[in-house]
This record gives structure tokens, C-alpha cells and sequence, in this order.
């Protein structure tokens, strides 16, 4: 902060009663006069790695252009060093137009110097942050969390309250506590209806930018906003762990509406995959549930037909897969050592009569969303 600072010796408790079990961290640190009364801005050094660090970051730079939030420096710290990282790409690009300090996430583990940031705010950057790392920030550090804490603690909140069919999400702005994810004290949290047939991404963007809706708020006043937190509950608790490549692959056992949520839960960040012939096939550009029940393939399709089998619609030129209760209409699909192809190419590159060729997808089984989860809103 461009202020004089005064000194003084504050300790702060916060408390996180989860699972049985609470920490209290105790730090000294230094505060300017804009927590004796004074509304000042505050310097904000933001953490991420991702495309949903993006949808926050953008957030605040629009509250930084229209002065929304109190915040005098922004920076970024993300995985410099790594090419891939799609945060560290787009701030690379937002640093030419805008006055934003970069700084690589090895660099602050090897220094810990961060004397001249008064506050950490973290969205989507997958890794448990030292305790010396919080505690050198004199506000600690806020983490954007995309769902309603207790409930959908861990790495993938979004993509299970997609394909449990939640009618109801939220964001929770949370501050860090060490050694554990997503348990420490609530600042403040919003409840968010989930649009129609909305995919993992679309929820992201609505949620990490209702996220720093609720920052912009706290920064108005962050000592108070602090000393209001509170503890999560002990009640609701659910986890949303990481998606590995096994959760990517589909059971034609589910139903219509299993595979629907699924895939709008997975396939942009992860993809899809099933098994034909023994090999993994790569699946997309599903047909939507409605352009599926007008093809009518039940009253096309002679004779009974197990889940993963195909029937290929001429009128239409496209590829369905039969499922628990319907059909599922199949767009692309990529085989190893060959390009995506469209159902139709794969139809007639692979499945007509001479080819003499498997005719079903296999099923890589994993437990089937309840029903109970499927309509809970939190």
C-alpha cells in the first residue's frame, strides 16, 4: 500500500470446526491506518493455473478498470516456468496493456519474500500452500472455492455438481488454512441457481466471477470481513476428488440423463473415452437429449439391442449408442493412432456388414449417480 504504516501487534484466531477437529493459527503482522477506520486499497497478489483462474482473474481486472474493488497493486503468481499453464499464458499477454507484476511460483517458495503484498486471493491452483507461505501476507490468503463449503471440498467441485444433476450451486469466499484443503473460515458465500443443461465451463465463469463479487465486498473492509468469519460446518461435509482418466470413460448401463450429466461434466477439461475391440475410443460432440428422442431410433432399430451397441441412422447420417433406457447420438469419434472422424466416417469406414466388426461399445462400469444425490440442493 502507498500508506504509512503503522505498527502494531495484532493476533488473530481463526477457527475451523471440520471433521471433529479445529486449528487456531496466531500471527503477529503489520497493518496500515486503513484498518483504523480508513477504506484504502489493499495489494493483492493472486494464485491460479488454470482457464477457471482466468474467469477469476479477468473478474478483477474489470473490478480494477471500474475501481469495484480496493485493490492498488495486482499481481499474479502461477507456474511460470511450466509452458503450458494457461494462467501464467494469459497474464504474460495481460501484462503488455496492464500494469501487472508477474512472479513464478517457485520464486516465492525459495524467497517467501512478500513483505510488500498485504493480501494472497487463490481460484483454482491445485496445490496446499505452506504455512509460512499464509502467514507472510498480513491478511492471509482468500481462496475463491466454487460450491457451497462443507459440501464438495477438493479438486473438482464443479465437474460433480454437474454430473449429480445439482439444480442449486454457490461460490464460498474461504480463507486459507494450512495442511488441508478447503476447511478453513467462511467470509461469505452465494447461492447460485444452475442454469439449464449448463457444462462444467459455463458454471465456472458464473461462479468465479460471483467469486470476486464477494471479494470486491470484503476488500471494502477486510479487517472486519476477517474477524466476521466463520467456521465451516461439521454437517453436509462431501468431497470432490481429482477426475482421473479412469472417471473419464462411460458405463452404457447409466441412463439418457446419467450420460448427459456426465459428459457435460467432463468433456471439455477431461474428454471421453469408451472401449471398442478392446482399445480406448475417444467420443464427443454428443446430440442433446431432445434431438435424440426425435430421432426415434426405438422404432427404427428390428429386434432387442443391448447397452453400447450401435445403430446408425441413415436419414440422419448418425451413429447412436444404446444406453439403460434410449439411445445416446455419438458425433466424433478418435481411435489410437488415427484423427477424429465423424460417426458416419466411422460407420462406414468400420461397421458395415463385409467389415465383419465389433458393433458395440464396452462398458467400463463405476458406481451410477443416485437418484438422491441427482436432485439435492444445497
Amino acid at each position: 500500500m502507498a500508506l504509512n504504516r503503522q505498527r502494531l501487534a495484532i493476533t488473530i484466531a481463526r477457527h475451523s470446526g471440520t471433521l471433529g477437529c479445529s486449528w487456531i493459527s496466531h500471527r503477529t503482522f503489520t497493518l496500515t491506518s486503513s484498518s483504523l477506520g480508513n477504506t484504502k486499497s489493499s495489494d493483492v497478489l493472486f494464485f491460479g493455473t488454470d482457464h477457471y483462474s482466468i474467469y477469476a482473474f479477468k473478474s478483477l481486472l474489470r473490478s480494477m478498470e471500474t475501481n469495484a474493488a480496493s485493490i492498488g497493486r495486482l499481481g499474479v503468481c502461477s507456474k511460470f516456468h511450466e509452458p503450458l499453464c494457461e494462467l501464467a499464458k494469459f497474464a504474460n499477454r495481460a501484462k503488455l496493456s496492464k500494469d501487472i507484476i508477474t512472479i513464478d511460483y517457485r520464486d516465492i517458495l525459495s524467497s517467501l519474500s512478500l513483505q510488500s503484498w498485504d493480501l494472497g486471493v487463490l481460484a483454482s491452483f491445485g496445490h496446499l500452500l505452506p504455512e509460512d507461505l499464509i502467514t507472510s501476507f498480513p491478511y492471509g490468503i482468500l481462496c475463491i472455492h466454487p460450491s457451497l463449503l462443507p459440501r464438495y471440498r477438493g479438486a473438482a467441485p464443479l465437474v460433480e455438481t454437474i454430473r449429480n444433476g445439482d439444480n442449486v450451486s454457490g461460490v464460498s469466499l474461504m480463507s486459507i488454512a494450512p495442511k488441508k484443503f478447503d476447511v478453513g473460515p467462511i467470509l461469505a458465500q452465494e447461492t447460485v441457481e444452475i442454469p439449464s443443461r449448463c457444462t462444467t465451463r459455463q458454471l465456472g465463469e458464473l461462479l468465479m466471477g460471483r467469486g470476486v463479487k464477494l471479494l470486491e465486498d470484503a476488500l471494502n473492509d477486510l479487517p472486519a470481513a476477517l474477524a466476521a468469519a466463520k467456521p465451516q460446518s461439521s454437517e453436509g461435509i462431501s468431497y470432490a476428488k481429482k477426475v482421473t482418466v479412469r472417471k473419464t470413460f462411460i458405463d452404457w448401463n447409466w441412463t439418457m440423463d446419467e450420460i448427459d450429466r456426465f459428459y457435460r461434466a467432463v468433456h471439455e477439461d477431461f474428454g471421453v473415452r469408451t472401449l471398442w475391440e478392446g482399445k480406448v475410443a475417444h467420443i464427443g460432440n454428443f446430440t442433446e437429449p431432445d434431438m435424440v428422442k426425435s430421432a426415434k431410433v426405438d422404432e427404427l432399430c428390428s429386434g432387442s439391442s443391448s447397452p453400447g451397441s450401435f445403430y446408425f441412422h441413415k436419414k440422419r447420417r448418425q451413429l447412436f449408442v444404446r444406453c439403460a433406457d434410449g439411445w445416446v447420438g455419438v458425433g466424433s469419434i478418435g481411435l489410437p493412432d488415427r484423427k477424429p472422424m465423424l460417426g458416419v466416417d466411422f460407420y462406414n469406414g468400420f461397421l458395415s456388414p463385409e467389415k465383419n466388426r465389433a458393433e458395440v461399445f464396452e462398458s467400463v462400469k463405476r458406481p451410477s449417480t443416485s437418484k438422491k444425490s441427482a436432485n439435492h440442493k444445497t
